[in-house]
Parts: structure tokens; C-alpha cells; sequence
């Protein structure tokens, strides 16, 4: 008896070593990670990537923590934090990406202002950018929070319907595009006039996602409405506007409702959400040659995503 009660304790140690949560929570050094946001059940999820695949998923936060419609994820790797914005209850927050911390309300949206929706991060300067496209506002503000909300951009300036937001920090440039007007800009970040780099009629009819990656690489995710006459496309352009927009997957390849977009520039790989039909994460290479295929299954209305390089 003695030996078979050691046997089970060995066994039942084993098991908890090898659970997905437990080896999802230890951050090993040059691990990469995936996070994602789930609308419908408030939750906050991060697994591991390895070889095109994500393994080991864990909720790190929910509803029981107080998210109600958590939308975009933006990753602060330097300082392990996820920054993210919850439409519903009008909020900017933060918390430790091992989800094991506070989580901190950074900014709430005054009255009468809608929700924030996609987020970006500059840590070195320790900002923060978002978009409120139903109220078509692009703003600024502290990382820390509690701190000034500088308004960057705002209908006076032609914004209608800012969604998707990226930074080329290198080149000092504020990227977004605009689900409403169907164009994508870019404008300094010390300030100036927006410049129009592609307008629908470049071949897009409905964007919502922007990823910049390598070099002058710039892609959209187009979310087409129902009738268009495309299929849901990802596609190609420059961050300078100079390059046609190319297709680099539609859902001819197996998706069916395109939305957020993320690149992973250190594997070249594209990720973006089947947000309804599938709730599926797809993967796919920059240059479209890797057959897209689906990594993350079964997420209630997809909303954000956040890749990690593995620092």
C-alpha cells in the first residue's frame, strides 16, 4: 500500500508539472507568446508560440476579474505588462502579462465619449496611443496613467472612423485607418498634417486591422461587407504609400470574417482573427507563401492580439 500510494503522488505530480496552465505561467527566457481578447466572456487569454502553433493556453484574466469587453492588447515586453482597452466599461488598463498582478485602470473616457477601441505603445518614451473611431478621436497619453489626454487628431482633422493604430518608431510616424472614410494615414508624431497613403479605391472596402512589418511592409486586414464582392482579404501596401496594394490571402484560403492583425517580423508570420464564424486565430507567412491555417480555436468574438519577440 505504502508503495502504490508513492506510485499515485508521483503520478499525480507528474501531471500537474505537465498541465498546460502551470508551464503557460512560467515565462521561460526566449519564449514567444500570443495574447488575444475574447468579447463575448471578458477574457484575456496568452499561449505559447512554437513552430507555428500555440500551445499551452491560459486565461489570464475575465469577467471575474472585472473585464466586461476587453478589445485591443498591446505588450510592453521590457516591463512584462499587457496594456488593453475595454470598450464597455470605457477604460484603458494594465496588469503584469503572467496574470498574477493588480489590474490598474489607467484612463476612463469621460461622458458622453464611447469606448476606446486599438491601442499602440511607445515604452521608450512611455506613451500611449488609441483610437476612438465612434467618436473619431486619435489620443495620447502616459503609459504610468492618471496622466495628461492629449488629443492628437479629431473630426476638424478628417478623422471618421479611426479603428486599426500602429507606430514606425524609427521613422517618427503614427499610423491608422479609418473603418468609415475606407482610408489609412499617417502623420508624424511630433505633429502635423495627416497624409493620406491609400484610400478605398486602392482596394480595400472595409478595414478595421494594421500591422507594420518588415522594412516599408505595411498590411491591412479588409473586413468586406456582406455584398461587396471580395472575399476578406489580407493585404500588402508600403508605409510610404508608393506600393499598390497586392493580395497576400483572401478567404479563399479558409477564413470568412477577417479582423485585427498582427506581424511577428522576427519569423516573418501574419496573425489575424476569424472573429465569427470559427473564433479562430490563422497563421500565415508575410509573403502569403505559407498556407494559412488555423492555430487557436474556439474564442468568443476575437477582438485583440498581441505578439511577443521572445526578448
Amino acid at each position: 500500500m505504502n508503495v502504490m500510494r508513492f506510485c499515485i503522488v508521483l503520478v499525480v505530480v507528474f501531471l500537474i508539472g505537465c498541465s498546460g496552465e502551470d508551464d503557460t505561467m512560467r515565462a521561460a527566457p526566449g519564449d514567444r507568446y500570443i495574447f488575444w481578447t475574447g468579447l463575448v466572456d471578458g477574457s484575456i487569454t496568452r499561449a505559447t508560440l512554437a513552430n507555428d502553433t500555440a500551445i499551452m493556453h491560459t486565461v489570464l484574466y475575465d469577467s471575474a476579474d472585472g473585464l466586461e469587453a476587453p478589445s485591443a492588447i498591446a505588450v510592453d515586453e521590457s516591463a512584462r505588462m499587457l496594456y488593453w482597452t475595454d470598450f464597455s466599461t470605457k477604460q484603458l488598463l494594465r496588469a503584469p502579462w503572467d496574470g498574477k498582478g493588480i489590474i490598474e485602470v489607467l484612463y476612463t473616457v469621460p461622458g458622453p465619449g464611447l469606448g476606446p477601441e486599438e491601442l499602440a505603445l511607445d515604452p521608450q518614451a512611455g506613451m500611449l496611443y488609441w483610437t476612438q473611431p465612434f467618436d473619431d478621436l486619435i489620443l495620447r497619453a502616459p503609459m504610468a496613467g492618471h496622466g495628461r489626454v492629449d488629443t492628437l487628431y479629431s473630426r476638424k482633422d478628417g478623422v471618421n472612423g479611426a479603428w486599426g493604430i500602429n507606430l514606425q518608431l524609427a521613422a517618427g510616424y503614427l499610423y491608422w485607418i479609418e473603418f468609415i472614410d475606407v482610408e489609412l494615414y499617417r502623420a508624424p508624431l511630433s505633429g502635423g498634417v495627416p497624409e493620406r497613403l491609400y484610400a478605398g479605391g486602392s482596394g480595400f472596402l472595409k478595414p478595421y486591422g494594421l500591422a507594420l512589418g518588415k522594412g516599408k511592409d505595411l498590411f491591412i486586414a479588409d473586413n468586406a461587407p456582406p455584398g461587396a464582392g471580395q472575399p476578406d482579404r489580407i493585404l500588402l501596401g508600403s508605409t510610404d504609400g508608393t506600393r499598390q496594394l497586392t493580395e497576400v490571402y483572401s478567404a479563399r484560403d479558409g477564413f470568412s470574417n477577417a479582423y485585427s492583425l498582427k506581424v511577428d517580423v522576427q519569423e516573418e508570420r501574419l496573425f489575424w482573427h476569424n472573429q465569427l464564424d470559427e473564433g479562430v486565430i490563422y497563421c500565415g507567412s508575410t509573403d502569403g507563401t505559407m498556407i494559412a491555417k488555423p492555430i487557436v480555436t474556439g474564442i468568443r468574438i476575437g477582438q485583440g492580439l498581441a505578439i511577443t519577440s521572445g526578448m
